[in-house]
Parts: structure tokens; sequence; C-alpha cells
């Protein structure tokens, strides 16, 4: 029953015959090849379907063979379900392209994260990685806080970005590996293929800096200092933590006690007596804190204390 106008042999007759079925056929079509597009314009699309139903070509036929006014009623229900079916299309769509994921690793596990296009991502521990459910325009860009090895599926017609605390790395297809945690002040980029481009925007002067890097290459921006900086390096040491190690080589212990609270989620207090003072050089696989914080004291003048989650560093007595 169609809104109690139309018999059921009146309504088979309209969804048989060829002039509704020719319609609706141009509508769906154009209206497929509308959404297609990265821009949709839902305004010109619903009056060119009105144009093309006001211009429809139906044959004159007699008074007496014209058909009753539940029968146009009934086409008019079914172009406006119609319509209903291609807003709901073009809206749900819409929604997708809007709507942000989040993936978070937490202190206990590496996890592996594919995006829209197929690009893939493996994110370390204690980080937080957002992209949208749907790629649209000329960029492909998510946010990431912490560390990530990026994969990424190349299109020349859709740049990737990864933006992460205000720098911007930038590739077409490459892979690569991000380390940018808040509390470090400062982003590391270390390309193990391909080529990208970082950027930096000051919040404040709007002033860029920008730095293109090859493979087995590292750029580091110091947000106290203001200033990339280069350096060749092992990208194999630097990718080990997707291999489950740490390895640290003539390492600031400042810069070790970072890693290691990250990697075993732990609190670690380093004195301000050892901080600029020592450097280290070692491999973290499958030792426990406690076997790591043994190795330590044996390794520099170092004393320490742990209880539950919390270890406190100072000089050896």
């Amino acid at each position: 029953m169609m809104l109690g106008i139309a018999s059921e042999k009146e309504k088979q007759e309209i969804y048989n015959s060829h002039e509704s079925n020719s319609m609706l056929e141009q509508v769906w079509n154009n209206t497929n090849s509308e959404l297609s597009q990265p821009s949709f314009d839902k305004q010109r699309l619903f009056q060119k379907i009105s144009n093309q139903i006001d211009n429809n070509n139906v044959p004159a036929i007699r008074w007496y063979q014209k058909p009753s006014f539940r029968v146009a009623a009934s086409i008019a229900v079914l172009v406006t379900i119609s319509l209903s079916a291609i807003y709901f299309v073009w809206n749900n769509r819409n929604f997708a392209e809007k709507q942000m994921l989040t993936v978070f690793s937490g202190s206990n596990l590496m996890q592996q994260v594919v995006l829209p296009d197929g690009s893939k991502v493996v994110i370390n521990k204690q980080t937080t990685i957002k992209y949208p459910k749907v790629f649209k325009g000329k960029v492909r860009r998510v946010e990431l806080s912490g560390e990530a090895i990026f994969e990424v599926t190349h299109n020349p017609n859709q740049a990737f970005i990864v933006a992460a605390n205000n720098v911007e790395v930038e590739v077409l297809g490459t892979v690569f590996n991000v380390m940018a945690y808040p509390t470090d002040g400062m982003v590391t980029a270390t390309l193990i293929s391909g080529k990208v481009k970082l950027k930096y925007i000051d919040p404040s002067t709007k002033k860029e800096q920008s730095i293109t890097i090859a493979p087995n290459h590292s750029a580091t921006y110091y947000f106290n200092q203001n200033r990339f900086e280069v350096s060749m390096v092992d990208v194999s040491k630097v990718t080990a933590w997707e291999q489950g190690k740490l390895i640290f080589s003539d390492e600031p212990i400042e810069s070790v006690v970072n890693k290691l609270n990250r990697w075993y989620g732990v609190e670690i207090s380093l004195s301000n007596d050892l901080k600029g003072k020592y450097r280290l050089t070692m491999i973290v696989d499958n030792e426990t804190i406690d076997e790591v914080l043994l190795i330590i004291s044996k390794t520099i003048p170092i004393g320490y204390s742990k209880s539950d989650k919390q270890v406190s560093i100072y000089p050896k007595q």
C-alpha cells in the first residue's frame, strides 16, 4: 500500500513502466558519479534531478487514457523515496569523512594499525594515533603522540602527513619512524626508505622551517633551540623497539631513563647530580626493570631504590 492511494496493480504498472525505470536509473547513475567527486554539492544534485523530472519526455495520451490522480501520486512518492535514498548515501559518506578514529597502545603492548588507504603503522608503547575513517581531498593526515613506524601506500595524488607537536612529516610513499613524545621536547623522524620532508611552523610567529632527509638519516627538531638537526643513523637500532628491543648507543642517561619509563611503565626519578654526566651503551631485550637497573649500577657509579613502580636513581655513596 503506497500512502493508501494506488492499488497493487497500479503500483506494479508504475514500477514496470519504461518511464519510471529510465528516470530512476538516470537519477542513480548520475548521483553515483556525483558522489565520487571530492566535493559533493547536494543542492546542485537536487536541482539536477528536479530538472530531469520536469523535462522528462512522456508521450502525450488522450484524456480517456490518462492515469488517475492516485497513480500520479504514486510516481511522486517513488521519486521522493529515491531522493531520500540519495541523501542517505551522501549523508553517511559525509559523516564517515569527518569521523576520527583513535588508537592508544598503553604501556604493555605495541599495536599494528591499518589505515583507510592500506598504509600500515606499528605504534610503540604509550603512543596515540588519530586518523579519519575516510581519507579525502589531496592530503592523508594523521596525528601522532608517541612513536610509530609508518609504511605508507604510494599515492602521488594524495600526500601523506604525520602531524606531531607542530612538526609535520610529509611523504608520498615510504617507510619511516617518527618519535614524538610530548615530554621529550623534540620530534625525530628517521627515514628507512623513500624521501620525507619535515616542516615546523611556529604557532606564534607563523615562521616556517623545513628540511628534507634521505634514507639512513634522522632529522630532529628541538623545541627549546628552535632548530632542526640532521644525522646519519643505523635504522636497525632506531627501529629495534618493533622487535621488542631497546638499543642505546652512547646515549645520555636522561634519554635512557625516559625510554625506560615508557618501556616498563614505571616512573624513574633521576638525581640532578647525574644529569649530563653519564652516557650509556647497552641493549635491553627480555630483561626485567630490576635486571636493567642492576646492569646500569654495574656500568656507572649509581645507586637506586625501587618501590612498586617508583624508582629513584642517585649517585653512589
